[in-house]
């Protein structure tokens, strides 16, 4: 169940306050209004850590991990548009933190370069498990190498989407690089 397992969800960051995570939430950081309340404005951020860690109490949903201790990071806007120094930044504060996994469900297209692919390979080798999602640029098909960065990485796990019948959904992005679905 995640016992001892430190999460840490780089997005638009969470609702520390939503009765499914606050239980399991140890803190973070807002790498855009550089303070200790990483609110979420929008809802992605809280979505994903429900999906990572929302608690198992008999009400609402279960994450996988209901029992870990979760961090977030605020690297996104208020319209969901970030700068690669955030995220480089926010990597470095999850390797300092000792944590041991770290989800990013944003990302690119166009590789952001070598520092912030020096950022995912420095976390990876200093233990951090990182996951990424793969995109949402596939096509009905399943055809093409469309892997955003940084799940596009060596030293991060690419996470493609399934529909409600466990098949890839229409959207999720294909190529060599994806690990997981």
């Amino acid at each position: 169940k995640g016992q001892g397992v430190k999460i840490c969800i780089i997005d638009s960051c969470i609702n520390y306050l939503h009765p499914e995570l606050t239980p399991n939430y140890k803190g973070g950081y807002d790498f855009y209004y550089y303070d200790l309340y990483p609110m979420d404005v929008y809802g992605h951020g809280t979505h994903v850590a429900g999906t990572a860690c929302a608690e198992d109490n008999n009400v609402g949903v279960v994450g996988v991990a209901p029992k870990c201790a979760l961090y977030a990071l605020r690297v996104l806007n208020d319209d969901g548009v970030g700068q690669w120094s955030r995220v480089i930044a926010a990597m470095d504060w999850a390797v300092t933190k000792q944590l041991q996994v770290v989800n990013l469900s944003l990302g690119s297209s166009k590789d952001p370069g070598t520092a912030v692919k020096t950022a995912f390979d420095n976390a990876e080798a200093r233990g951090i498990v990182i996951v990424a999602a793969a995109g949402n640029s596939g096509n009905a098909a399943g055809k093409g190498s469309n892997i955003i960065y940084p799940a596009k990485y060596a030293s991060v796990i690419a996470v493609g989407a399934t529909d409600s019948n466990d098949k890839r959904a229409s959207f999720s992005s294909t190529g060599s690089t994806l690990e997981l679905m």
